[in-house]
C-alpha cells in the first residue's frame, strides 16, 4: 500500500537518530560481551566430557552474540543513512505544501489527491496556470512518496532481518495523545446549537452552524484551549443556506515580534471545519444567525485565544454587512493595542442573497488568506477566495497594513455610515447611522439581535 503523506508528516528524523545511536551502543556492548565470553572460555582449566560440552555451548553463545551485535550495527547503519533522507523528504513535502497553498491548491494528506477550485474572478490564463501547477504538484508528490517508500522498505528490511521489530521508527511510531473531548464532539455541537435555538440540529445547514458554535478545541496544537465564539441573530432568508468564511494562514508559521505563530498550513479547502482557520465567520440564512469564531493562537508551545470585534447590520432585502477586526493575542502590548494599529486582521464584507445564491463583496486586509463557500441544497459552491502574495513567515508584517477588494462592489447596499467609523477600544465608537443600525456580536447568553434597517 505504501506510505501516505500523513505517515511522512509524522516521521521523526530525531527518533530515527535515537534508534541509530541505541542500536550502535547495543551492538558494541554485545560485541564486547562476546569478546569477554571468549576470554572466559580460553581461561577454563577443566577437562572431560562436561568441560567440552560447556566450552561448545559457550562458543555457540559467543557466535550468537556476535551475530546479534552485527544485526544491531546493521540497523544502526541503516538508521543513520535514513535519518537525513527522511529529513530531506519532510522538508520537500513542506515546500510542496507551501507552493500548493500559494496557488490555492488543496492536498489531501490521507489519499495524496490534489484538488483546486476555480473562482469567477480568475481569468482563463490564471485558471490554466493553476491547473498546470496542480498537475506538477501531483506528479512531485507521487515521486516523493516513491522515495519515502524506498527508504521505509530499506529500514524495515534491516530491522526485520535483524529480528529487532518494534523499535518504533516507522509509520506506527507512537503519536501524541489528543486533547479535547473528541468522543463527545457531536454531543458538544448539539448542546451548543440547542443553547441558541432550543432544538437539536436537523439539517446540513444546522450542522454547519453547530460546528461553528461548539466552544471546544480538538486540534492537538491548541492544547484544549477553547475558541472565542460570538453570535447575533439576523432575519432568516430561507433557501440561501450557510455562507462560510474562513481567514487562515497558508504557511506553517507566521512571524511576529514575539516569535513565530503556528499557521494553518493549507490552501483552499471547502471541507475545512471552523477550527482549521484563525477566524471563521458563518452566516446561517436558514436559521438566522451570524457566528464569528476566533481560534487559539499557538506560539512557543503556548496556546491563547483572542477576542474578535464584529459588528453586523442587515438591510430589508436580507443583505448583511459584517465589519470585523481581530488580532494576535500574543501581540506586543496585547491584542487591543494591535487592533488600534495597522497590524490586525480586518475587513468589511457584504453578503447579499440572490436567486442564484449568496454573493459576497467588500474590502479585507491583504493578510491572511480568505475562502468563502456557500452550502445550499446539499451542494458546496466556492464564492470567493484570495491567497496572499506573500505566504512566508513575514506575511503578516507586509500584508496586514494594506487592504484589497474581494468580490463585486456591494457596499452600495448600505449607507456609508451603516456601522459608523471603527474606533478602537476603549474609545467609544462614533454615532451609528440611522438607516442601518448595527449590533456587536456577543456571547451566546447575551442573546444579541441584529436590527433590520429601513
Amino acid at each position: 500500500m505504501g506510505l501516505s503523506l500523513v505517515d511522512i508528516e509524522r516521521w521523526e528524523p530525531s527518533a530515527i537518530n535515537a534508534v541509530a545511536s541505541a542500536a550502535d551502543g547495543q551492538g558494541r556492548a554485545t560485541r564486547m560481551t562476546a569478546d569477554q565470553l571468549g576470554a572466559i572460555v580460553d581461561g577454563i582449566r577443566w577437562d572431560g566430557n562436561a568441560a567440552d560440552a560447556a566450552r561448545a555451548a559457550m562458543w555457540q553463545t559467543r557466535q550468537e552474540l556476535y551475530h546479534h551485535a552485527d544485526s544491531y550495527l546493521t540497523v544502526a547503519q541503516a538508521a543513520t543513512r535514513a535519518a537525513p533522507q527522511v529529513a530531506a523528504i519532510k522538508e520537500e513535502l513542506h515546500e510542496i505544501q507551501d507552493e500548493a497553498a500559494a496557488w490555492g491548491i488543496t492536498i489531501d494528506t490521507v489519499s495524496g489527491s490534489v484538488t483546486w477550485y476555480i473562482f469567477a474572478a480568475q481569468s482563463l490564463a490564471e485558471q490554466e496556470m493553476v491547473e498546470a501547477a496542480a498537475k506538477d504538484i501531483a506528479a512531485r508528490l507521487v515521486r516523493l512518496k516513491q522515495r519515502a517508500d524506498e527508504i521505509d522498505t530499506e529500514l524495515a528490511d534491516a530491522i526485520s532481518d535483524a529480528g529487532l521489530q518494534g523499535l518504533g521508527i516507522g509509520p506506527d511510531f507512537p503519536q501524541s495523545p489528543g486533547f479535547g473531548p473528541r468522543a463527545h464532539r457531536r454531543d458538544n455541537e448539539i448542546a451548543a446549537f440547542r443553547e441558541v435555538f432550543g432544538r437539536d440540529p436537523a439539517t446540513a445547514a444546522d450542522w454547519d452552524t453547530a460546528a461553528a458554535l461548539d466552544p471546544h478545541s480538538y486540534d492537538t496544537k491548541n492544547a484544549g484551549v477553547p475558541p472565542h465564539v460570538v453570535v447575533g441573530r439576523i432575519r432568516p432568508v430561507p433557501g440561501q443556506g450557510v455562507v462560510r468564511g474562513n481567514l487562515f494562514i497558508p504557511g506553517d508559521t507566521a512571524w511576529t515580534p514575539s516569535g513565530d505563530n503556528l499557521g494553518d498550513g493549507r490552501g483552499f479547502d471547502p471541507s475545512a471545519g471552523p477550527e482549521e482557520s484563525r477566524v471563521s465567520i458563518y452566516v446561517d440564512y436558514e436559521s438566522g444567525l451570524v457566528v464569528a469564531r476566533q481560534n487559539p493562537s499557538v506560539m512557543n508551545g503556548q496556546a491563547k485565544t483572542g477576542t474578535p470585534d464584529v459588528r453586523v447590520s442587515q438591510n430589508p432585502n436580507g443583505s448583511v454587512l459584517i465589519d470585523y477586526r481581530a488580532a494576535d493575542p500574543f501581540s506586543p502590548g496585547g491584542e487591543e493595542l494591535a487592533k488600534s494599529s495597522p497590524w490586525n486582521v480586518n475587513g468589511r464584507l457584504v453578503i447579499k442573497p440572490t436567486d442564484a445564491g449568496p454573493i459576497v463583496g467588500g474590502r479585507i486586509s491583504d493578510f491572511p488568506a480568505i475562502e468563502i463557500y456557500n452550502d445550499r441544497a446539499g451542494v458546496t459552491t466556492p464564492v470567493a477566495g484570495i491567497i496572499p502574495r506573500n505566504i512566508g513567515p513575514e506575511g503578516p508584517l507586509v500584508g496586514l497594513p494594506f487592504t484589497q477588494q474581494i468580490g463585486p462592489g456591494l457596499m452600495g447596499e448600505f449607507a456609508d455610515d451603516a456601522l459608523g467609523r471603527y474606533v478602537p477600544a476603549p474609545v467609544a465608537p462614533l454615532p451609528i447611522g440611522t438607516l442601518y443600525p448595527s449590533a456587536e456580536l456577543g456571547p451566546i447568553d447575551e442573546h444579541v439581535r441584529v436590527p433590520v434597517g429601513k
